[in-house]
């Protein structure tokens, strides 16, 4: 049911031509978003900016020497709960 949901969110993020995403859990990373931010770094600062960590999927893709367009097969063969301890 969660993977089913992370598409259609994927999807209505690239039919309505949205920037990017802010979530929680790596899953979404895996279906190559615009722009991936974690909604776990989010802060709010005294200087009413906003704040958050980007995670560029090409870079991390490159970082453990995977093909980025490899990524969702090696996220399949690790398994939902290896990825949501990333």
């Amino acid at each position: 049911m969660r993977n089913y949901f992370t598409s259609n969110v994927i999807s209505y993020n690239r039919e309505n031509f949205f920037h990017g995403l802010i979530a929680q859990h790596s899953v979404y990373a895996i279906f190559d978003p615009p722009r991936y931010f974690s909604s776990e770094h989010l802060k709010l600062t005294y200087h009413n900016s906003l704040e958050t960590t980007e995670y560029v999927i090409d870079e991390v893709a490159r970082a453990v020497d995977l093909h980025p367009k490899r990524l969702p097969v090696v996220a399949a063969l690790l398994g939902e709960n290896f990825l949501l301890g990333l």
